[in-house]
């Protein structure tokens, strides 16, 4: 039965757990492997937000204010990751029990209504994986659908501000080989932040560097939310089945 988490229901889930190290049927040494090297970027990440707030704290708010959001989004992320790594039994303990509910009679009754929750819960994950949220609005009538879509359309709207946060500071150097100037165009980061070294002599390593620990910090918090999502709406099954 463990092929179930294989099939179209809960493969994307499997997917971004299994990505982060979250997913808690890899074995331990791929759990902790993946978990150490995400913790570790992300945490390098740390230091040059710091280092900048600090030289703007209390001279410009606005420099504060862009500074901040970044740091409580690492911190969010690192927590949710420990979360899970902290309640894995438990996870993996309910996870067997969706395993279960899944050997019931496919003729009955209880199985239409759990292949159709199961369903939706898989087309809201498609939703948020492609970041195709303008088709939540059609999705289901029920309030806690309705509360789950808004929550994927926040978490969309996240991941369309990482590609954003990546990609932008990519234009200057487009535009050299495109409309070149005589002088180079001053290159910059998607965050504000100071890594203590020239920022237009290293901007490559710097873009990449602060572009991996953005990736590694939304993935997980992707990764955490769907495996909590899945959990969620197999339980609000297993209500209707009972009610």
């Amino acid at each position: 039965m463990r092929a179930l988490f294989n099939t179209r229901y809960y493969s994307i889930t499997k997917l971004f757990a299994s990505i982060v190290g979250i997913w808690p049927y890899q074995s331990q040494s791929k759990k902790r492997i993946i978990q150490s090297v995400s913790i570790f970027v992300m945490l390098t990440f740390i230091p040059p937000q710091i280092k900048r707030l600090y030289d703007v704290w209390g001279k410009d708010i606005d420099a504060v204010c862009m500074c901040i959001p970044p740091i409580v989004t690492i911190l969010v992320s690192m927590a949710k990751v420990m979360t899970t790594i902290r309640f894995e039994a438990k996870v993996k303990e309910l996870l067997q029990h969706i395993e279960i509910d899944w050997e019931i009679n496919p003729a009955a009754k209880e199985y239409e209504i759990l292949v159709n929750y199961t369903l939706k819960a898989r087309t809201l994950c498609i939703i948020y994986s492609s970041i195709k949220y303008f088709a939540t609005i059609a999705i289901n009538v029920y309030m806690y659908y309705i509360l789950i879509t808004i929550f994927f359309f926040f978490l969309a709207m996240l991941c369309n501000g990482l590609m954003c946060f990546i990609m932008t500071p990519l234009i200057s150097p487009m535009l050299d080989v495109i409309l070149p100037h005589n002088d180079t165009r001053k290159r910059s980061l998607a965050y504000d932040l100071d890594y203590g070294i020239d920022l237009q002599t290293n901007w490559l390593w710097l873009w990449l560097h602060s572009s991996t620990t953005s990736t590694a910090t939304i993935l997980n918090i992707i990764g955490a939310d769907l495996l909590y999502v899945t959990l969620t709406v197999h339980s609000c099954c297993l209500f209707a089945i009972v009610r």
